[in-house]
């Protein structure tokens, strides 16, 4: 076959068809623009050049121009890598069905990059005939020095982590020049102010902060304290600043000033919970402009956001594929699951970490499970691809360096003078500590809850948050737990922050969903006994502002007061955490939660007695086994199954996305996304038993539905989703 040679078609003349070398030679251009971020322009200029050199085969040209045959192409470029650059070999093999293993593993059914390259043999032998010579023959290619370390171990995960580099570097750049031969013009709004002019807008905002009581005074320290270290060189840092201490603004004041000293090109906010995403990201729209800062979580109601600007919501949608813009907030699950997935789709984006500054917003709550891999990808990102990380929290995790943690972090610098000092400064709570071993029943706490205004309880159960909750007067009770919806749990928080701010009647009970991060402040709050940093947390809503003052106007302490619950928390960290800490109570009978300490103690406790890596992650990925090290990194634990339950305007939602099911693609991935602020999670034996009643059907291509008659099994007033062996049908939904 002479030629020529095309690799995308249109509807029209082949004088309108993408000749391949163009694209090969635009993705090589991309790609290589993308990997100097990491010292690797060659490799990714060749990855792009090699990507899809399989498109020379006969097969796929006569494929392109309309013959219904089958002629996959990404394995002739992983068979000529393979046997001098093996982590070409990947990336290219990988760019459209995703990063494989390099050996046949039972968990993974993708074929393994060494089955590949071999059944890719002939095709490369015919490709060898046809291609341009000098397109196949590449000189040598030395890896970046930082590569090139003695300890096999330590180069392996070095290897693994590059390769994904290299991998997201080529799946962007490919996908951006297709998209460019497609729609030239798809991207061309996608303008953003520079990290300069955003330093600019975040000092104008905290210069005009009043410095006028004594937490506001504080928090211009904080401030302070951020601004200095802003000049110092990439590398590791903590925030170690109690709650209510202004470290949403000062550390981003800290990372745009740092990105600016450091020409680092972006800032990425990684947070816990979505909660917390939606409070921050807020704030950061008003302060830097909303086209400038991208929220990427699953709670976003897309459809309810395209209601109201759609523009800005397309411009998101784009950004977020590839993480191109100067401030991202997310999630602990999207930012470490991207670091270890073999998607190429989630992997994409990637590339964007590289030479960031990374605030990791409540540090405390890093899964110690996958703890070892964690701090494995924060010492990389750090020493090899030109990142800061900001480990920013009031409770500060123990994961320096030592004998009982060897891979923990070294030269963590702190950006707070004086953690004890402020914490001293900044206490705004007393805490009332259990006294002795006695359970105190739900009946006691609901019985003291009713002679207070305004107070909060948190508990460890959904169960337990239920019957505290039924209880209480209904007049101003809140409930908050994972059985009520995104969309349901958003709406009572805004309820019941308003009556907070009039000062009517506020009771909540919840789960731990509030404590880390999330803008609420009671005079009261109760926590049944649980670890210190939950404990620490749930404090941090009492008396968040210092606002509390006494009948002659001058400060006082909230109060906060712990419980032996009437349950356990779940097993596995909680559980060991509740250890660890009446452990420490039994020896003290008093705990200064504010003491960074007694902090480390805890966390050392808590560590000491847990495994780091029970999933074997770290030892997969010596060995180069990237689909089975994505299906074993998950943040959040398998076993739930998304409900779509009858809350706002769900059942058009439902509707569409069925309807969007009859087409080609076999469902729409908007339509998908937007029943995701009507999902609740349960269990697989939970599903069990809604199937057995009859209460919900299958969504296909999604996951349930709950249905008539069981709609009613969904309170929309407070609780959310039943759950209840003996729930029967609605009788009048029956009634014809």
């Amino acid at each position: 076959m002479t030629g020529p040679f095309f690799a995308h078609s249109t509807t029209g003349s082949k004088d309108g068809w993408e000749r391949l070398e163009d694209h090969l030679a635009n993705v090589a251009r991309k790609a290589s623009e993308f990997t100097a971020a990491f010292d690797s322009e060659s490799w990714g200029r060749l990855a792009g050049l090699w990507h899809d050199i399989g498109k020379y085969r006969s097969d796929f040209q006569r494929r392109i121009q309309g013959e219904q045959i089958q002629a996959p192409h990404a394995g002739a470029g992983a068979a000529l890598a393979y046997p001098f650059a093996p982590p070409l070999a990947f990336a290219i093999g990988g760019h459209h069905s995703g990063l494989a293993n390099r050996a046949a593993r039972g968990e993974s059914s993708q074929m393994p990059l060494q089955q590949l390259v071999a059944d890719n043999a002939g095709v490369l032998a015919e490709i060898s005939r046809i291609a341009p010579k000098e397109m196949l023959e590449q000189p040598r290619l030395e890896v970046p020095p930082w590569l090139k370390v003695n300890d096999p171990d330590e180069r392996k995960l070095r290897m693994e982590l590059w390769t994904r580099f290299l991998f997201s570097a080529l799946v962007d750049a490919d996908r951006l020049a297709t998209e460019a031969f497609y729609a030239p013009a798809k991207r061309d709004e996608l303008a953003y102010d520079s990290i300069n002019t955003l330093c600019g807008r975040i000092d104008a905002r905290l210069d005009a902060f009043e410095r006028n009581t004594q937490v506001n005074m504080l928090r211009g320290e904080v401030l302070d304290c951020c601004r200095r270290a802003a000049g110092a060189s990439p590398g590791l840092f903590s925030l170690s600043v109690p709650t209510g201490g202004g470290k949403t603004l000062a550390g981003m004041s800290f990372a745009l000033r740092h990105a600016e000293r450091n020409g680092l090109r972006r800032v990425i906010v990684v947070a816990p919970y979505t909660s917390i995403i939606e409070q921050n990201a807020e704030v950061y729209c008003d302060v830097l402009g909303a086209q400038n800062v991208i929220e990427h979580h699953s709670a976003i109601d897309e459809e309810a956001r395209d209601r109201v600007a759609h523009e800005p919501e397309v411009r998101r949608r784009l950004a977020i594929e590839n993480w191109d813009a100067p401030v991202i907030v997310t999630t602990a699950v999207q930012f470490f699951e991207t670091l270890f997935t073999n998607d190429p789709s989630r992997c994409r984006k990637l590339h964007n970490i590289a030479r960031s500054v990374i605030v990791v917003d409540e540090a405390q709550t890093l899964p110690p499970e996958l703890l070892l891999t964690i701090l494995d990808a924060m010492r990389q990102l750090t020493t090899n691809y030109g990142c800061s990380i900001v480990l920013s929290t009031a409770t500060q995790p123990a994961l320096a360096k030592r004998d009982a943690l060897p891979s923990g972090l070294s030269d963590v610098r702190e950006i707070v003078d004086d953690p004890a000092q402020l914490a001293s400064s900044l206490r705004r709570v007393t805490v009332r500590w259990p006294s002795g071993g006695a359970t105190t029943p739900y009946a006691d706490i609901a019985g003291e809850m009713v002679h207070r205004r305004q107070v909060m309880t948190i508990v460890h159960s959904r169960a337990d948050a239920r019957r505290l909750s039924e209880m209480l007067p209904r007049a101003g009770m809140y409930h908050l737990s994972t059985r009520m919806c995104a969309g349901h749990r958003l709406e009572t928080f805004h309820a019941l922050k308003a009556s907070l701010a009039s000062g009517a009647v506020c009771r909540v009970v919840s789960t731990q969903l509030v404590e880390a991060g999330v803008d609420l402040s009671f005079p009261v709050v109760y926590r049944g006994m649980a670890g210190l940093d939950s404990l620490i947390q749930a404090a941090g809503r009492c008396n968040r502002n210092g606002e509390l003052q006494d009948a002659e106007g001058r400060p006082m302490l909230g109060e906060f007061v712990v419980f032996h619950a009437e349950s356990q928390p779940p097993r596995g960290v909680l559980q060991r955490g509740l250890e660890v800490a009446e452990g420490m109570l039994r020896v003290r009978r008093d705990i200064d939660l504010g003491d960074p300490a007694t902090l480390d103690e805890y966390f050392r406790a808590l560590y000491f007695g847990s495994e780091l890596d029970p999933r074997g992650v770290m030892g997969e990925r010596r060995n180069f086994n990237f689909a089975t090290v994505a299906q074993k990194v998950h943040l959040i634990s398998d076993g739930t199954r998304p409900v779509v339950v009858p809350w706002g305007d769900a059942a058009s939602r439902i509707a569409r996305f069925e309807k969007s099911l009859k087409g080609k693609l076999g469902g729409s991935r908007l339509a998908a996304r937007a029943l995701q602020p009507f999902v609740v999670q349960v269990h697989d034996h939970e599903l069990q038993l809604l199937e057995r009643q009859g209460a919900i059907a299958v969504l296909d291509g999604f996951g349930h539905m709950l249905v008539e008659p069981f709609l009613h099994l969904y309170d929309k007033e407070s609780f959310g989703l039943t759950l209840d062996e003996d729930a029967a049908a609605d009788a009048a939904a029956l009634v014809i």
